[in-house]
């Protein structure tokens, strides 16, 4: 929805924000999202769940609730620890770091090389 003053001249006016700038809409109904987005991550319940001395009764899980806040801290710490010697997950967050790095290369090289003259051999 790019250049509505042009598209929708009714609606916006060529001499407004929308007319000046022809990408202002599109850039702005995204930055509401993702402000949106953040607000309501930053307003979300924690997931991280702690079992420490969880019982079950009649096949329901009753979870301690004299938790103290060292023992959290150091269940959030030693979480941490865990995830960094994780070998599997840290495996794939450089494999997914290689190939992204590959495929935005990929995406900006490809269209110079495309563009480019004949004794560069390419495209052109």
């Amino acid at each position: 929805m790019y250049q509505p003053a042009k598209k929708y001249p009714n609606v916006f006016s060529p001499e407004s924000l929308f007319g000046r700038f022809p990408y202002f809409l599109p850039c702005f109904g995204i930055s509401v999202l993702a402000a949106g987005a953040c607000v309501a991550c930053l307003r979300l319940p924690e997931t991280l769940h702690m079992h420490v001395g969880a019982e079950v009764i009649d096949g329901i899980e009753l979870q301690a609730i004299d938790i103290t806040l060292e023992q959290s801290r150091s269940g959030r710490l030693a979480s941490t620890k865990s995830l960094v010697k994780n070998w599997q997950l840290m495996s794939a967050i450089i494999v997914y770091c290689i190939f992204s790095l590959y495929d935005t290369a990929y995406y900006e090289i490809f269209s110079l090389w495309a563009v480019s003259n004949r004794k560069y051999h390419s495209l052109k």
